[in-house]
């Protein structure tokens, strides 16, 4: 396993998509990093060949950049309520952009009233596989607190 600090950039200032994480968290990403993950991920798959039907990566840019630019702060689930299996992609998107730490953590009520103290940064754990890469990650906070977890799914 190895564990890295990683440093929070991001800002909430102007509209951003958010994922509420099952440990009471919300993430809030700005939509040019999930555009630019999913391109990402598009080139991946375009390299490889991929199916489109196995990876919906495709269809669910197309959708996002439908609906730019963003208004208010708007919810990544309302995608995978289009379409289940985006779910996982926006899971991976919101991984990768914790990882880079260009987001704005806040716990899900606080940011309505008085909140907690920004993070400034928080503990990034990953599970590697020699063969796979990242097989697990866990964001926390300095207190160890889990923010988001994520479990890779490898498709052969």
């Amino acid at each position: 396993m190895t564990r890295e600090t990683v440093k929070i950039t991001g800002s909430r200032e102007s509209p951003a998509y958010y994922w509420r994480t099952e440990s009471g968290y919300v993430v809030f990403i700005d939509p040019t990093d999930v555009i630019s993950k999913l391109q990402e991920g598009v080139q991946g798959d375009e390299q490889e060949g991929a199916n489109s039907a196995r990876f919906p990566r495709a269809s669910l840019l197309r959708k996002i950049k439908n609906d730019q630019p963003l208004t208010e702060h708007t919810d990544l689930f309302k995608y995978a309520l289009l379409q289940t299996d985006f779910a996982p992609e926006l899971e991976r998107v919101t991984a990768d952009v914790l990882a880079t730490g260009h987001v704005s953590i806040d716990r899900w009520m606080g940011f309505h009233h008085v909140a907690e103290p920004a993070l400034e940064s928080i503990r990034m754990v990953t599970e590697m596989s020699s063969d796979l890469g990242p097989v697990q990650r866990w964001f926390c906070t300095r207190e160890d607190r889990e923010i988001f977890y994520i479990t890779y799914v490898m498709i052969n």
